[in-house]
């Protein structure tokens, strides 16, 4: 098989307000570290407008003597993140009651946990810390109204009690928002407001962005093209990817796309009984022919659904026909014990080492897909 001068890579993020900017200077910071064991020469190019959601950087890459070209775009929905991500304590905890309701009432809750018990626990982070702070805070105020109404000020209890809730709550914000306890909770709200066909803008977006890649394609002017996403983006990669096959067939488009998920959780979208859509896409990609559709995650992720079959437990048996390939990441083989031990106990960073460099080579490495001069399917068989 020869090997890779010339590929085209698509990346969405996951449930992220950061956009373009943030993600080039990530990747070109932890590609130049990972060049270091994968020994692959990478100069990362500028960041380029390609259209009012696109940006690119071009990579030129150095693999064991060969010359590959990687033009790499970053698809962008950032816009449609911050329409939806939430910043006041009060809005907060009107997601949170949302959420509880519809993941409860519906029993998605219980079916998340039978699938996979990690973001079920995780998952119930942010309602806890919520509650907790709403206890604390109420403990205050009637602790406040109880002292002084001991001197018959009671009036002054309410209103140093008032201000102590209010101090509380406006603490407990800051603190949620450093240590990311409320990211999760608006990726939960997100998905149940996707479902519920709340989010207007989305579909149009992904239709654009499946047309993009389609063209891409169908032009055949390189030898592989990848789309890969992170997290929530593995949610809007399915959707695009069942369109892009659809175009496929139906134009009979030889060249097949590879299809990457990164820490995927599409159950948190798929098992909501309004999410139809999603089920179709899913059960289409199963028995697509032009998909090659590598799934990784990791089980110390507690923000993903490791090594679950999204397809198999989000479609019926007649649907069913295949499923991505499902990979673990084994990070802890990736990293120093120590270097290890401190990732673990930041769930937030957890989430994001998909995307970023190691301490040593493993049979994980983001860098080498995007820039080596190794086919995908290749890369994987050597493996």
């Amino acid at each position: 098989m020869n090997n890779v001068q010339k590929r085209h890579v698509f990346y969405l993020s996951g449930f992220d307000p950061r956009g373009a900017s943030f993600y080039h200077r990530l990747f070109k910071e932890e590609a130049q570290k990972q060049s270091k064991l994968n020994k692959i020469k990478v100069n990362i190019g500028a960041r380029k407008k390609q259209s009012q959601y696109a940006q690119s950087w071009a990579i030129e890459a150095l693999d064991e003597g060969q010359a590959v070209s990687t033009h790499y775009e970053f698809l962008r929905w950032d816009d449609i993140i911050r329409q939806h991500w939430v910043k006041s304590f009060w809005s907060i905890f009107i997601d949170f009651l949302y959420v509880s309701w519809v993941y409860i009432t519906t029993g998605t809750l219980k079916r998340v946990a039978q699938a996979s018990r990690t973001p079920a626990i995780t998952g119930l982070y942010p309602a806890v810390y919520i509650a907790v702070s709403g206890i604390l805070a109420i403990l205050l105020c009637y602790a406040s109204l109880a002292i002084f109404s001991a001197f018959n000020l009671s009036w002054v209890g309410w209103i140093i009690g008032l201000a102590l809730f209010t101090a509380f709550i406006y603490s407990a914000k800051l603190v949620g928002d450093r240590i990311n306890v409320f990211w999760l909770l608006r990726i939960y709200a997100f998905t149940a407001r996707w479902a519920a066909g709340d989010i207007k803008s989305i579909d149009k977006r992904i239709t654009l962005f499946a047309d993009k890649i389609f063209d891409t394609l169908h032009n055949n002017q390189q030898d592989e093209v990848i789309i890969i996403s992170h997290s929530v983006g593995t949610m809007l990669a399915v959707a695009i990817a069942a369109r892009v096959a659809h175009q496929l067939d139906r134009h009979q488009v030889k060249q097949s796309l590879n299809m990457i998920t990164l820490g995927e959780c599409i159950p948190l979208l798929s098992l909501l009984p309004k999410a139809q859509a999603m089920k179709e896409d899913l059960a289409y990609l199963s028995a697509a022919e032009n998909i090659y559709w590598i799934d990784y995650t990791s089980p110390a992720d507690g923000a993903c659904f490791p090594l679950v079959d999204p397809v198999k437990i989000s479609i019926s048996e007649q649907q069913y026909k295949s499923s991505p390939l499902l990979l673990s990441t084994r990070f802890y083989k990736l990293y120093t014990d120590a270097h290890y031990q401190t990732i673990r106990r930041n769930f937030y960073k957890m989430h994001f080492l998909y995307l970023m460099s190691h301490d040593y080579l493993g049979e994980y490495d983001l860098f080498a897909i995007i820039a080596g001069k190794y086919f995908l399917k290749e890369r994987v068989q050597q493996k």
